[in-house]
């Protein structure tokens, strides 16, 4: 197991969102937490990253509880989060913002890692001088995606990153997470577009005031809980 979350109190503040959430993720899978808005989802992940209030329970990874970890130490233990909001830092290159993303590698494996990453990202070779605030909603997602791979984390955390996308380019999105999950990376994704994101899940968690009300694989698709209110079913 690489990820297990157990009895997770968080929030912000003295506020929890989260009221005893337990979650695991497994080595070389695709986790997706779904649910409505305000039920906790990106809270987890946020949880994860060390950017809420942890009142208690405990976040371990690979046998080391997260409590006890720096925030800047996160990334060299094999975490790395991309943010909902295709965050990128607009006023410098895409060249710049991948960089951004291998700060904590020595020169040549950088660029090596560089140099694998625009390949698996063709998309971007054509665009490394443009500043990033210059490209398209697809093209900044894509950005953020592959500048959260630089470092080659074990665990990627992904929140809404189809959000206010065009159809094609969600497919898309979707389509290289999978490519992700089969280099051997494993992902944790909050996602609004339920449907896609269960379809290719390893293992679905759905959450509602900050609790896990169902869990499974692809066969709880069929409860009528998720169809009724999350599928449209």
């Amino acid at each position: 197991m690489l990820l297990q979350i157990k009895n997770l109190h968080s929030g912000y503040g003295k506020f929890n969102v989260l009221q005893g959430f337990d979650c695991e993720v497994n080595n070389g899978e695709i986790v997706v937490l779904i649910g409505p808005n305000g039920a906790g989802k990106s809270t987890v992940l946020k949880s994860i990253f060390g950017i809420t209030e942890i009142h208690k329970g405990d976040i371990i990874f690979k046998d080391e509880n997260l409590r006890k970890v720096a925030k800047h130490d996160l990334i060299r233990l094999g975490i790395n989060y991309v943010p909902q909001g295709r965050i990128v830092f607009p006023n410098i290159t895409t060249k710049e913002n991948l960089l951004m993303g291998g700060l904590i590698l020595d020169n040549d494996l950088l660029k090596e890692r560089l140099e694998r990453i625009l390949e698996e990202f063709s998309t971007l070779k054509n665009k490394l001088n443009i500043l990033a605030g210059s490209l398209s909603g697809g093209e900044q997602q894509i950005l953020a995606l592959a500048r959260g791979l630089i470092s080659d984390p074990e665990l990627l955390l992904l929140d809404e990153p189809s959000l206010g996308l065009a159809p094609k380019i969600q497919s898309d999105i979707f389509k290289k997470i999978v490519e992700i999950k089969n280099r051997g990376i494993s992902v944790l994704l909050v996602e609004q577009n339920a449907k896609k994101a269960c379809e290719i899940a390893d293992r679905i968690y759905l959450l509602e005031n900050g609790e896990e009300v169902l869990s499974g694989g692809k066969e709880i698709l069929d409860n009528p809980l998720i169809k009724r209110v999350y599928l449209g079913g």
